[in-house]
Formats: structure tokens, sequence, C-alpha cells
């Protein structure tokens, strides 16, 4: 008896990454409206203190400015722009807006995990990806020097936004 043609749709995958599956950091926005507020207290504090000068509730004024300005920044910049990188993610697979390519990992390049030193990079059909650890923002990001499962020759099936630098939303391993 002859075996089945072979067909790639009866091919096993594992998921070890989904996007879907991710939430956002909320620690990482609360840093800085933590430090803005502390900043403005202490300002608070200087200014209202029973001896203080002129110069010093000047000085007082400038760092309450200054807590101020931080925290709105902080608010209006950096909390919507890792909101909607995690929204990006999800509403793109929960609407099939993205592409897939199966095939094995080429050209890996790991990441030494030190501040300044390349992020990690694969290829697959000739589509590259590059990540690093980076855990405010959505997508694959987990390098082979902190765990993460990628090596040269694996068979993968990789589902990314090629409009967002490739950003993998999806990471399958062949079984």
């Amino acid at each position: 008896m002859r075996a089945p043609p072979y067909s790639e749709r009866s091919v096993e995958y594992t998921i070890i990454f989904d996007a879907g599956q991710q939430s956002v950091p909320w620690w990482f926005p609360l840093i800085g409206v933590t430090l803005a507020l502390l900043i403005v207290l202490v300002s608070l504090a200087l200014y209202f203190a029973r001896h203080s000068s002129q110069v010093e509730r000047g000085k007082a004024i400038v760092m309450f400015m200054l807590g101020l300005a931080l925290g709105l920044v902080w608010n209006f910049l950096v909390v919507p722009g890792i909101s909607n990188d995690f929204t990006l993610c999800q509403q793109a697979l929960q609407n099939h807006a993205y592409s897939v390519v199966e095939g094995k990992v080429e050209d890996f390049s790991p990441s030494a995990n030190i501040s300044g030193h390349p992020p990690e990079r694969f290829t697959v059909q000739g589509v590259t990806f590059v990540y690093k650890d980076n855990p405010w923002f959505c997508g694959f990001n987990q390098t082979s020097s902190s765990g993460g499962p990628i090596h040269s020759n694996m068979v993968v099936r990789v589902s990314y936004l090629p409009y967002a630098m490739n950003k993998i939303v999806r990471l399958e391993l062949r079984q």
C-alpha cells in the first residue's frame, strides 16, 4: 500500500506564542506616573515648608512644573503608545489581518542579551524577523539567551504583521 501524498496541512504545529494571550504590562506606565506624583508632592512640601526662602520656593515651583510635565507627557505619549501596540496585535489576530510563513529557521543570529548588542534575528522563506527582550511591547520577544525557543534549522510557522516591521503575533513549532 502506498503512503498518501505529503500535505503541509496535515503537519501539526504547537503554538508557543500567541499575542492574543498577552496583556498590557500596566506596571511600566505606572512607574512614570508614580515618579511624576512623587516629584509634585516633594515640590509642594518644599514650597509650603516653614523656613523656605524665596529662592527655595522658586526651585519648588520649577520642580512642580517639571513633575507635572513629566506626568502629562507620560500619560499622553507613553501609556497610549503601549496600549495601542497591544491593541494592534490583538485586533490583527481577531480579524486575521496578518501574513503567515512556514519553513526552516535560517540565518539565525542569537542576541547576547547585553545592553548595546544587536537584537536576535532569523529568516523563514526569505522573511526576516528581528526582536529583543522587551516586555512592554506586543509580539514575540523572548531571545534564546533568555530561554527563547528559536534556534537554527527548526521548522516553524510564523504569523506576523508585515506592516509593523514583521512583528510576530503567533509562533508555532512543528512537532
